[in-house]
């Protein structure tokens, strides 16, 4: 099936918008466009009608019967037929559109960028996209066929990097906030010195005191990381920003997986930023925190 690919920034360069021109009575062979079939009748038969994913709907604010023009992307202008619910996939953030109503309004009559092929049973998809490439190339266009997950692979090769290379610097500012936290609880242990002392008096153990530094440690990170986290979130759920790829849009998204792992990381932190300090102030002696005078 042929498909017209745009891409283009909305509201800023980050701020992207995916539309993909299909025809209408193919493309469920291979997508699961779950919409209502009064939706999907309305695109059927709609000469600008549209399919929007829930997300970039959501985003946007669209809603069924909008009439949306996007000047920036070649000035096309569409009708919201139908809003695909949230599923996870790469369609929660696409905008479908007929592929004739794109070649008319913006691509040009019988240009298409993409060909989605499915394979029959016991086809083996290598020899599928040799015999592509060939009948394509003997008609004068030369195309690069590949399954769908390898295409994904390269065209996220560099999206990954752009990760590894975030995971690397977020793991050095867990580092720094570790010592910061050590050096913050290490200050408030020595301010209280004597007092730690005068529990160890009444028969606190240094293993339950240790505990209870550790936990002040942990309530103190957990606090902060909390207020981190739930910016996080909410900046994350208002922005707009995206990166695009040969027509695959990436938006990051912190999710429950997200925000249960800042969590978890702000405690062990906290802990681990307490032990120190907690350590040295059960080990030193009690008649000399007793004596201490700040």
């Amino acid at each position: 099936m042929p498909v017209g690919v745009m891409i283009s920034d909305c509201r800023a360069s980050l701020d992207l918008v995916t539309i993909h021109g299909v025809e209408p009575e193919r493309v469920r062979r291979f997508r699961d466009l779950r919409v209502p079939e009064e939706a999907w009748r309305a695109f059927e038969t709609g000469e600008s009608a549209a399919l929007v994913g829930e997300t970039i709907a959501r985003r946007y604010g669209w809603k069924p019967g909008d009439l949306v023009s996007l000047p920036r992307l070649r000035g096309i202008a569409f009708t919201v037929r139908g809003i695909m619910p949230e599923s996870g996939a790469a369609t929660d953030s696409l905008i479908y559109v007929p592929l004739a109503f794109m070649q008319r309004s913006s691509l040009g009559q019988g240009i298409a960028n993409q060909i989605w092929a499915r394979l029959r049973p016991g086809e083996g998809p290598a020899e599928a996209a040799r015999a592509i490439d060939e009948e394509l190339r003997s008609r004068g266009t030369r195309t690069h066929t590949r399954p769908e997950e390898e295409f994904l692979q390269s065209t996220t090769a560099d999206v990954r990097q752009v990760v590894r290379l975030a995971q690397v610097l977020a793991w050095i500012a867990v580092g720094v906030l570790l010592l910061a936290v050590a050096n913050a609880i290490s200050l408030a242990v020595r301010e209280r010195a004597s007092e730690l002392a005068v529990m160890r008096t009444f028969g606190y153990t240094p293993a339950l005191l240790c505990a209870l530094v550790c936990l002040e440690g942990v309530a103190v990170s957990l606090l902060g990381g909390g207020v981190g986290v739930a910016a996080a979130a909410v900046a994350l759920a208002r922005s707009a920003v995206g990166f695009g790829v040969e027509g695959v849009v990436f938006r990051p998204d912190l999710g429950a997986a997200g925000i249960l792992e800042g969590l978890v990381v702000a405690a062990a932190v906290g802990a681990f930023g307490a032990l120190p300090a907690a350590w040295i102030a059960t080990r030193r002696p009690i008649v000399q925190d007793l004596r201490r005078v700040d």
